[in-house]
């Protein structure tokens, strides 16, 4: 029972360091390689931990897909209260929000790519 939560918790503080892949994307199997070879983990904990990253996706892709939702039923609720010249602003204001966060996203990949030359 310990050896799960251990390398799960190994997962959660240094997973995320260990299995990026180009362009910051996270890379499951190169975490597994590593992983593996590092800790030399036999076929019995191997099969574990897929399971465990596999279960750790899934769940990560049902929270991005909750939270979206919920940004997007408070953002309706807000347009709501919001007069019509407001209701303009409020869009421009979400448009300039995601511009920002698109060249955020730019930097941080260019950042990666310079570190990986």
């Amino acid at each position: 029972m310990k050896k799960p939560l251990l390398i799960a918790g190994f997962l959660l503080a240094a997973g995320s360091a260990m299995a990026m892949g180009p362009h910051g994307k996270p890379n499951p199997e190169r975490m597994m390689e590593r992983m593996t070879q590092k800790l030399e983990l036999n076929e019995s904990q191997q099969a574990e931990l897929a399971k465990i990253m596999e279960d750790a996706r899934a769940e990560r892709e049902d929270l991005v897909a909750r939270m979206k939702a919920h940004r997007e039923r408070t953002e309706e609720k807000i347009a709501g209260i919001l007069t019509a010249e407001q209701r303009g602003r409020f869009e421009e204001m979400k448009a300039e929000r995601k511009k920002r966060r698109a060249e955020r996203r730019e930097r941080f990949r260019e950042q990666r790519a310079s570190r990986a030359d």
